[in-house]
């Protein structure tokens, strides 16, 4: 009987990796090359002075199929699946901090370091949802663009409010064939992306802190 019931469950999985849309919903296996971005950052100077403000750049929110290294694809009914035998060296929204953080180094506008480095005492924190961050498939199933799209609003962590709010909604075209391609359209995105939110945030924060 067991042997009975081992062997239907068997034919069950197989079944299900067999339907459509299935496959992108269980983990495509190990990847086979981890890649990691490497978009140009905002030039010294792009956003103005040097401010003696401190940013806490807290750990983007995302849901989870862009919570992991996945590399995300999405077809033209909106399904999403993991490239597979590729993946980011680490997990998307710790990658995309580290951007913001070395976008903000590259300007020299402030200092910004994580949210949650030991004894760090912000005056702000930039607070991000990543809701895109995905290769958009055209109906021949090719790649055709990259969207990354992120929400962020700036928090005064001494007055409790919200300094502003910005939607950055930045798409590359692939240009070529082939993942290199893809990636070179990841890393034109991730530029236009931190550079917006980079120079939009450091426009909202005063050059000193406010004293309370």
């Amino acid at each position: 009987m067991k042997c009975v019931r081992y062997t239907g469950l068997c034919i069950l999985f197989s079944l299900l990796l067999a339907l459509p849309g299935c496959g992108g919903l269980l983990d495509p296996g190990p990847p086979a090359a981890v890649y990691s971005l490497t978009p140009t950052l905002p030039s010294k100077g792009t956003a103005g002075g040097k401010s003696s403000v401190q940013l806490a750049v807290a750990l983007p929110q995302a849901d989870e199929m862009l919570s992991g290294n996945r590399i995300i694809t999405r077809y033209p009914d909106g399904e999403l699946r993991a490239w597979k035998g590729v993946a980011w060296a680490s997990s998307t929204p710790g990658m995309f901090r580290q951007l913001l953080i070395a976008g903000y180094e590259s300007m020299g506008s402030l200092t910004a370091l994580p949210a949650d480095a030991a004894g760090f005492n912000a005056d702000y924190r930039l607070v991000t949802e990543i809701r895109h961050f995905n290769v958009v498939l055209d109906e021949a199933g090719k790649p055709s663009l990259v969207q990354i799209r992120v929400a962020a609003h700036i928090m005064d962590l001494k007055g409790g409010r919200s300094l502003g709010y910005l939607n950055s909604d930045s798409r590359a075209a692939v240009q070529g064939a082939g993942f290199e391609a893809v990636l070179a359209a990841f890393n034109r995105a991730a530029a236009e992306s931190i550079n917006e939110i980079c120079v939009w945030s450091v426009g909202l924060l005063p050059s000193a802190p406010s004293r309370r």
